[in-house]
């Protein structure tokens, strides 16, 4: 459930930033994900298998925000940074 809740707050955060495109770029490795276990996991697995597209897809998903969060980070700070020498030359 860990993995649901910092899915869910990475998705946020970044839709709050601005940017839309990398929540949707996961949600399409979520579906990848989740698709591709559906198909692949019960072959290996069994019934079992199943149990671990969700996981899977989240941590998928995840790939892809964890580090499209540092980027939106690192951009909105310098961009901050860049505004105060701005802001303090006027």
């Amino acid at each position: 459930m860990a993995l649901f809740a910092d899915y869910e707050q990475l998705l946020s955060v970044i839709q709050g930033m601005g940017n839309t495109v990398i929540p949707l770029v996961s949600g399409i490795f979520e579906f990848i994900m989740r698709t591709g276990a559906t198909l692949i996991l019960p072959v290996l697995f069994g019934e079992n298998g199943i149990l671990f597209a969700e996981v899977l897809a989240w941590m998928g998903a995840d790939l892809v925000l964890i580090p499209g969060y540092f980027y939106m980070r690192k951009k909105l700070l310098s961009g901050r940074s860049n505004q105060g020498d701005v802001q303090s030359a006027v």
